[in-house]
């Protein structure tokens, strides 16, 4: 028969699909989950609303205990648990067909299971197997797909159908209300079914007052709002607990920090002190001057400049949206700087060129003018003065007035008012026409300026004047300083790589799970035995234990009648999180951010969009369908494609409560 697609998880999407006639009532058997109401989202004409119903026999499994106190997570492979003896007995030379499975929360009580509800145990994920009598567990471990490594198995005789079977469907909190179920004639077959194994992600989230009510304390980084009826807990903040190290910092010759392409990934330097910091440790020496900007011209973030007798200079750029790139200039000599003292006084200087351009802003209708080289007007510094009508000449300050215009040297490339202000764009040769013009040194990282304001729109005697003086940086041949992806997040490992457009846009977005810096919670801090409260907050002493119970549906496996499915599973960070142990795109780590919607965004307003681009041969690989639980091969795959069976999402957070 041809290979079949059962179930592609499309995590976050909330996608729930079912192609397929409604499956026949249970023989007689009441749901495991009496309160569930099992529906599809696509209900075919005339059963809409209706239940969707189990067929075939059943059994029952618990896990082992999951013992916990408050806050902690328990995320390990159990124990095996040998399924019922007639069940091994009865199929111990044969193959079981297992069609459906329902999954629920329990205590054990003397009155029997008690469910227990997720706002006390919250479930994040699962990966459920059961084995069959000829495979055995390697004890190295697979590819980690997101929900840890995957363990793998050999299998020494046996037939060919799968003799470890995986059951992972709908595997977050929303598990008791979806219908894990398959229209008839489709099956997972099992061959000698002989154990259950289980590797559960459960937060403890029992209110440790012994109340029964929802509630209990919260670490600092919790991100539920006030009164929300969930806990922040099951989203896995950082706590303080977690010790984030970040990797060192980087140079890039070319293009801008965090660009993809040839040579070592990058990341930007998250602010100005982290900038200056990771240049002093790359040059070995504190920076000969700093300065944070916002620059079209510079590329943004970090960078230097090349060494020169007065040491590198070394900017912090806030423009985000800056397209100037690190590396080779067509203009390596070109420098420029801003200053605002009075007059707003902007220069960029030429040297190749010979030339400079300036730029003065100030307010309209009254007279301003700068004059270059000098620190007082008393200098008498050769100036530049703009009238009240936009009128530029060149004069000489001096003390409370301005002299005689000089030859005109500048040519005016605009002159507009617009808010108020009035701004004036020219150009120069550096060498000035005359003694009385100031020289432009090409050599010089800063100049010192004279501004000053006219009483009126008519040049004469000014009213008040400032000095300052504008830096001047090389705008065309620097180096990116960035810093090297990934570090230590709670002493392990932790670099979340998120895949390039078109697979998904998270990079684009600039989401904060790609990279450590920004990572504010989620599976790398919430793995085994950690606790998510800060480390100034007592852990209840208190311990809970609870078990998951699987019931399995089944028949005997018929392969005239009855067709093996195999299952498919994609994250919308645009990697496979549950596929065959060879499949190309697979990622260790599968989160991503929903921000928040900015306050007062009506309710209808606050959503949320990522978009993913991917095909179904992404999630397959050749593999074998024997020991591979997750088997999907492409060679298996007909002409006209696979079938879909049934899709359904998965949300790892709050959903389902």
């Amino acid at each position: 028969a041809p290979a079949l697609v059962r179930h592609v998880l499309v995590s976050g999407l909330g996608l729930g699909v079912c192609l397929a006639a409604p499956a026949a009532a249970a023989e007689g058997a009441p749901h495991m989950n009496p309160n569930a109401q099992y529906l599809v989202a696509n209900p075919l004409d005339g059963h809409e609303g209706r239940e969707r119903a189990f067929y075939g026999e059943h059994f029952e499994v618990y896990s082992p205990p999951l013992r916990s106190k408050y806050s902690e997570v328990v995320w390990r492979m159990l124990d095996p648990v040998l399924l019922p003896e007639t069940i091994r007995s009865r199929f111990n030379a044969s193959v079981m067909a297992v069609t459906g499975y329902e999954v629920a929360v329990v205590r054990k009580t003397p009155r029997g299971d008690e469910s227990v509800p997720c706002y006390e145990s919250y479930n994040h994920h699962y990966v459920a197997l059961i084995k069959g009598r000829h495979a055995s567990q390697s004890k190295a471990l697979g590819l980690d797909m997101g929900h840890g490594p995957m363990p793998m198995f050999h299998a020494v005789d046996g037939p060919e159908v799968p003799q470890v079977q995986e059951f992972s469907e709908h595997n977050g909190n929303e598990h008791r209300q979806t219908f894990h179920g398959f229209p008839k004639g489709y099956v997972q077959p099992i061959a000698s079914p002989e154990s259950f194994l289980f590797n559960p992600m459960q937060i403890n989230l029992r209110n440790p007052d012994g109340s029964g009510r929802r509630g209990g304390p919260l670490p600092r980084a919790s991100a539920a709002p006030p009164g929300a009826a969930y806990s922040g807990l099951l989203e896995c903040p950082c706590t303080t607990r977690i010790e984030r190290v970040l990797n060192g910092p980087i140079v890039k010759e070319s293009g801008r920090c965090g660009d993809r392409g040839a040579g070592p990934r990058t990341l930007p330097v998250a602010d100005a002190a982290a900038c200056f910091a990771a240049a002093a440790e790359l040059f070995n020496a504190s920076a000969a001057h700093t300065a944070t900007v916002s620059d079209g011209r510079l590329p943004p973030g970090c960078s230097a400049s090349a060494p020169s007798s007065a040491g590198r200079e070394v900017v912090f750029n806030t423009l985000e949206s800056s397209q100037a790139t690190c590396g080779a200039s067509p203009a390596p000599a070109l420098t420029a700087g801003r200053r605002s003292a009075l007059v707003a006084l902007d220069l960029q200087v030429d040297a190749v060129g010979g030339t400079m351009r300036i730029a003065l802003r100030a307010g309209h209708g009254a007279w301003f003018g700068v004059g270059f080289g000098a620190s007082t007007p008393g200098q008498q510094p050769y100036a530049i003065v703009v009238d009240g009508e936009g009128r530029v000449s060149e004069r000489r300050l001096s003390n409370r007035t301005v002299g005689a215009s000089l030859a005109p040297s500048v040519e005016v490339l605009s002159s507009v008012v617009e808010g108020g202000e009035r701004s004036v764009v020219l150009t120069r040769r550096l060498r000035g026409r005359s003694p009385a013009h100031f020289d432009f040194s090409a050599g010089v990282t800063s100049v010192p300026f004279v501004s000053v304001l006219g009483a009126g729109p008519a040049v004469g005697a000014y009213s008040r004047h400032a000095s300052d003086a504008v830096a001047l940086r090389a705008i065309g041949g620097r180096t990116c300083v960035c810093r090297k992806p990934g570090g230590m997040l709670g002493g392990a490992p932790f670099d979340p790589v998120c895949p390039d457009w078109p697979r998904s846009d998270l990079l684009q977005t600039r989401n904060p799970s790609c990279d450590i810096a920004t990572y504010v919670g989620g599976m790398q801090c919430c793995r085994d035995g950690m606790h998510l409260l800060d480390a100034d907050q007592e852990v209840p002493p208190f311990v809970d234990e609870v078990f998951f119970k699987w019931r399995f549906y089944f028949t005997e496996y018929d392969p005239k009648v009855q067709t093996p499915t195999m299952h498919l599973e994609w994250a919308l960070n645009g990697c496979d999180s549950g596929g065959p142990a060879g499949v190309a795109a697979a990622c260790s780590i599968i989160e991503y951010d929903v921000p928040r919607a900015p306050p007062g965004t009506p309710p209808e307003a606050a959503v949320h969009t990522i978009t993913s681009h991917f095909q179904v041969q992404d999630m397959m690989s050749p593999c074998s369908v024997r020991t591979d639980p997750y088997c999907a091969d492409p060679s298996k795959v007909i002409a006209a494609g696979v079938k879909l069976i049934m899709a359904g999402g998965g949300i790892h957070s709050t959903g389902g409560l």
